[in-house]
């Protein structure tokens, strides 16, 4: 299947998850920015709440999908589905010519990563979910760069 560019608009302004019950009136802790893999117990209930946000039913992860959400201060996204043209920079366990193939065994670390061809504002935030192997990573910054929530507290 092909990359699929979908444009959202009305996209909820999230704020991350909770990190422990929070009954109303009470303060608690909520997870802005972080990293989680398919081997967390967490990994399910944040992907599947992140993912019906923005893909809905019709392109979950779990069925094998990777993708990435832009998501904009004027409450729209750009999701893309299955190929996010990604880059990395990784230290290399065995010497690797230009355009040789390089599998998942022959990298021993990613110290960077950036994203070809999608424009990311400093005011955006980020939720990235991709497939190595059987084993999906989910990173996330709900933060923008500008430290200003994208919740509107006035409309609460």
């Amino acid at each position: 299947m092909p990359p699929l560019h979908i444009k959202k608009t009305n996209v909820p302004a999230l704020a991350g998850y909770s990190d422990e019950t929070i009954p109303p009136g009470e303060m608690g802790r909520i997870v802005r920015r972080g990293f989680l893999n398919s081997d967390q117990a967490l990994f399910p209930r944040v992907i599947e709440q992140f993912a019906l946000i923005l893909l809905g039913e019709e392109y979950m992860p779990s069925d094998g999908y990777d993708f990435q959400a832009i998501i904009h201060r004027d409450s729209s996204a750009d999701v893309i589905v299955n190929g996010v043209p990604a880059l990395f920079r990784a230290m290399a366990k065995r010497y690797l010519k230009r355009f040789d193939r390089a599998s998942t065994r022959d990298i021993v670390d990613i110290s960077e990563m950036r994203f070809e061809c999608i424009d990311i504002r400093e005011d955006d935030c980020i939720i990235f979910c991709f497939k190595v192997g059987w084993k999906f990573g989910l990173f996330f910054e709900l933060t923008p760069a500008d430290h200003v929530s994208m919740i509107k507290v006035d409309e609460l």
